[in-house]
């Protein structure tokens, strides 16, 4: 699936791209999963909270919250 699992900076890339693609589940296990390594990490701690309130958007039937090269662009860059 990844080719550095462990790498934190690619599993928040990755999260991001799957966000952007509005595939939030996906997101949300992989920044679960840097969290489970790094817990105290604001920057993925973050992107998983953007990603569960996109999440929210969609289920809800309200997901014009953001057009998806902004919400790539805003995850890849929080920190």
């Amino acid at each position: 699936m990844l080719a550095a699992p462990g790498d934190l900076r690619a599993l928040n890339a990755k999260g991001a791209v799957l966000d952007s693609e509005g595939r939030h589940r996906e997101a949300q296990a992989l920044y679960q999963r840097a969290l489970a390594t790094e817990p105290d990490n604001e920057m993925l701690r973050k992107n998983l909270n953007l990603s569960l309130a996109l999440d929210r958007k969609v289920e809800s039937g309200n997901a014009s919250l953001q057009a998806p090269s902004d919400v790539a662009h805003a995850l890849m860059h929080s920190k």
